[in-house]
């Protein structure tokens, strides 16, 4: 039986003058016992072609932080040893 991730994602826009640029955090936890996964891989890429934005690693309560990201769609892949990879489509700094 394979562990399951629950990715839970706080989304905080940042608009600079310059230049739309967004962080993204959140928490990486496990979802039976809700725990924090230290090490846990966030990987942010467009939707469009797949380019890698960035690629970062938990904190030791299962928190990341990603900035400096343009408005846009993108695929948000979450994953750890020994669990499946959590894998979502999301829209950031884009008006409806």
């Amino acid at each position: 039986m394979r562990n399951t991730i629950l990715f839970t994602v706080l989304l905080f826009f940042v608009i600079s003058a310059k230049a739309q640029q967004i962080q993204l955090s959140g928490i990486i936890t496990d979802k039976a016992g809700g725990a924090g996964l230290i090490g846990a891989n966030v990987q942010i890429k467009t939707a469009k072609d797949a380019n890698t934005i960035a690629i970062v690693s938990t904190d030791i309560d299962g928190k990341f932080l990603i900035t400096d990201i343009p408005a846009g769609t993108y695929e948000i892949t979450a994953s750890y040893v020994g669990y499946e990879s959590y894998i979502k489509t999301i829209e950031l700094g884009i008006n409806p």
